[in-house]
């Protein structure tokens, strides 16, 4: 029962979420909240700000800039700080209450900071020193400032920040994607059918990693190691062959969970060892999508699987290589839980936690992962910001861990580079390879591990170009996993490429917005084929859309409409008396379902036949009132409070239509579906930089700059990213000072 503190600490709560909501704070007021007294500076330094809250450090010390760039996050970001720093250390129960439990428990277990004690003894001198100051930014600027309205509604004690927490928010960003189809077999493998499922999953070999529908404490889970991770993105590189200004041209486009505030801020700064613009991570001090006068740098998630899982069933109760701790979570309006983590030379036993079902009896399952081992990413990435050559960016890597990613990199002599960062287990992966291992089975041992040292640097193909989409790597590269993404994002890119030269960057910035689907058009036409000598005066009308689609998910079209109606009712009628109800769902809500489909109509199968029929029997016959894409594909933007139950709605600020779909270079995941829909995840930042020009650098997020609930920066891009109306973010200091409205001088 809840204590009568708690009951007080709801009822406090609770009015401050039905307090009317902050609106329309200008820049001018946010930016008088930023100090600029007292500041523990070595020498003068400088913050210019633009319009739309984007600032631009400069500094005479790395130290100061690193103080300067910390305040700048909390600034912007403080309750986003906060959260996630509660939940890596799965701390997340002390502000929300109950339903965070079961969560803190699995993140707990998963101990993603479990190497930063190492990792923070083995920092150098210079990356040490660099994210103390960050860290002190943080702590300063937050001691100083008022609280912003999530802290006040989730109220907790707030310890100062150190370099330990930094480490451990950078391993929350490093989640390895293969926990997602951990998480899907977990939840699904006690369906009747899943053995045959899931060797057709991989046999095809690709899978979604979104990790969506699986339920309860499983879908928090992937929500929020989704909000940070990243999972999936595209990126072009262009050499100067092809570009109009006759130097090399750069566009990234991360795809991440869609939430406000957003995942990315934008921020420059420049320093005796930095001088960088680009797109951030809050609480990570580096930039991970940018440039600095020398190079431009954008990637995509490498999809590598640097984790297995264990069967360590055998071990008996009380095995000493089962190591056993008791800590209590800290339950806000509850009393607080008691909980036991057991860990093993294998890993943790992830089994135990409530994010997977009831295990059979005595099951125990183990996860380990490359990323519990000491490995140097934040020292990495630093070196990335001051390279000055491809070649320099692709040494910067050497001690590089997780999460694996594929870099595209190009410089100001015109070099263009593909380089892979990753730790990989040395194992072999086969299609007979049990998702779970036996520990003494032949195939099963880590014999040591690929490193970025091993995968080949590609420089300046013959095409002139690269492209990055998560897609499987080239063959004759070590064998970094065995799920991936398919190749629809990927072989348009290049298509598109091949098709328009020469660039420039504005041009690049509509191929993001490109909303053909390959595989759909595909399907569309195999479907049409089937159907040829089928007569039935009842599909006429919807059969005609589906051949007049030009294979667009623009939001005016109707075709596509008709193809996801057509494909979510075949899908229902091939497969679920055959695979039930749960696989099927998990099936419309991942790319297989076109696979599936594209694959079991080529066969010929006279049952798959007469399911199209069907389906398309029942897509035409609710087909009474046409209806384009953009009324039934929403993108919903809110605030991460409309997840509180009554109270929610007030935090949701945008319900438009989206172009784009799960497979499309405007990636907008979707679940099949013929209802009105949500986006859940996709594309939501740009990128594009011209090396042959300093100022030439564009960005967008969707959402804001600005985590301040009700400020003017809050949410003020979302009409530009419909119109795609990048904000030039400039790298050389007299451009910023000609063109950011806002100074502020701050002295020692």
């Amino acid at each position: 029962m809840p204590r009568l503190a708690d009951l007080l600490d709801l009822i406090a709560s609770t009015r401050e979420i039905i307090r009317p909501l902050p609106r329309n704070v200008p820049v001018a007021e946010r930016l008088k909240a930023f100090p600029q007294k007292g500041i523990p500076l070595r020498r003068r330094a400088a913050v210019y700000w633009d319009a739309h809250q984007i600032p631009f450090i400069d500094a005479q010390t790395d130290e100061d800039a690193a103080l300067l760039l910390g305040m700048v996050h909390a600034h912007l970001r403080r309750a986003q700080l906060e959260l996630y720093r509660r939940a890596v250390a799965g701390r997340l129960a002390e502000v929300v209450g109950p339903p965070a439990v079961s969560l803190d428990w699995s993140l707990r277990l998963l101990d993603l900071g479990r190497a930063v004690p190492q990792m923070e003894r083995e920092l150098g001198e210079d990356t040490r020193l660099w994210l103390t100051r960050f860290a002190q930014g943080i702590n300063f600027y937050s001691a100083r400032t008022p609280v912003p309205y999530e802290l006040r509604v989730l109220p907790g004690k707030t310890e100062p920040w150190t370099v330990a927490d930094v480490l451990r928010v950078s391993r929350m960003a490093a989640a390895d994607v293969s926990w997602f189809s951990f998480l899907s077999y977990f939840k699904l493998r006690t369906e009747k059918a899943f053995s045959e499922f899931w060797e057709r999953v991989r046999s095809v070999r690709f899978l979604s990693a979104a990790g969506r529908g699986l339920g309860g404490s499983a879908d928090r889970l992937s929500a929020l190691l989704g909000t940070v991770s990243r999972m999936g993105s595209n990126s072009l590189v262009i050499g100067p062959r092809l570009s109009r200004s006759g130097s090399a041209l750069i566009a990234s486009d991360p795809h991440l969970g869609v939430s406000l505030p957003n995942v990315w801020l934008i921020a420059g700064y420049r320093c005796p060892s930095y001088h960088v613009v680009g797109l951030m991570l809050p609480g990570l001090p580096f930039v991970a999508l940018g440039r600095n006068p020398q190079i431009a740098w954008g990637g995509t998630n490498l999809h590598a699987q640097s984790s297995d899982l264990f069967d360590l069933s055998e071990l008996a109760e009380g095995d000493p290589k089962i190591h056993c701790e008791k800590q209590t979570v800290r339950v806000r309006f509850w009393r607080d839980r008691s909980v036991t983590l057991r860990n093993t030379p294998w890993g943790p036993l992830v089994s135990d936690t409530p994010v997977f079902p009831d295990p059979p009896s005595g099951e125990k399952i183990a996860l380990r992962w490359v990323g519990h081992e000491p490995s140097s990413e934040m020292a990495a990435m630093l070196l990335a910001n001051r390279a000055r050559s491809t070649q320099e960016f692709a040494a910067a890597f050497k001690e590089y861990a997780v999460c694996g990613q594929n870099f595209l990199v190009a410089d100001r002599r015109g070099t263009i580079g593909h380089i892979i960062a990753a730790k990989i287990p040395r194992r072999e992966i086969k299609q007979s390879r049990p998702f779970v291992l036996n520990t003494n089975a032949h195939g099963s041992e880590w014999n040591g591990f690929w490193t970025s040292a091993d995968f080949p640097v590609r420089l300046d193909p013959e095409a002139g170009f690269f492209v990055s989409a998560n897609e499987k790597p080239p063959e004759g590269f070590p064998q970094v996993g065995e799920m991936f993404p398919p190749t629809d994002r990927a072989d348009r890119l290049a298509d598109l490429v091949r098709a328009g030269v020469p660039w420039d960057g504005f041009q690049l910035a509509e191929i993001q917005r490109d909303t053909y689907s390959r595989s759909s058009v595909y399907l569309r036409d195999l479907v049409l084929q089937k159907l040829q000598g089928v007569q039935d005066s009842t599909w006429k009308i919807c059969l005609q859309e589906l051949a007049d689609w030009d294979g667009t998910y623009r939001r005016d079209s109707r075709g596509a409409v008709v193809f996801q109606n057509l494909l979510w009712h075949y899908i229902n009628e091939v497969y679920r008396e055959r695979y039930g109800k749960r696989l099927t769902h998990f099936l419309l809500g991942s790319e297989l379902s076109r696979l599936f489909a594209i694959e079991d109509l080529t066969s010929g199968s006279s049952s798959h036949q007469k399911g199209l029929e069907v389906a398309v029997h029942r897509t035409a016959k609710a087909w009474k009132r046409p209806r384009r894409w953009g009324e039934v594909h929403r993108l919903r933007l809110g605030h991460f409070f409309q997840v509180i139950p009554a109270w929610g709605r007030r935090f949701r600020f945008h319900d438009v239509p989206a172009e784009g779909s799960t497979e499309t270079v405007q990636k907008t995941a979707h679940t099949v579906t013929p209802r009105r829909h949500a986006v859940h995840y996709g594309s939501q930042a740009r990128h594009i930089s011209d090396l042959a020009d300093p100022d030439a650098n564009y960005f967008l997020l969707l959402g804001g700059q600005d985590g301040w609930l009700g400020s003017d920066t809050f949410d003020d891009q979302v009409t530009r990213w419909d119109r795609s109306e990048l904000i030039q973010v400039p790298l050389q200091v007299e451009t910023v000072q000609a063109r950011f409205p806002a100074k502020m001088v701050l002295e020692p």
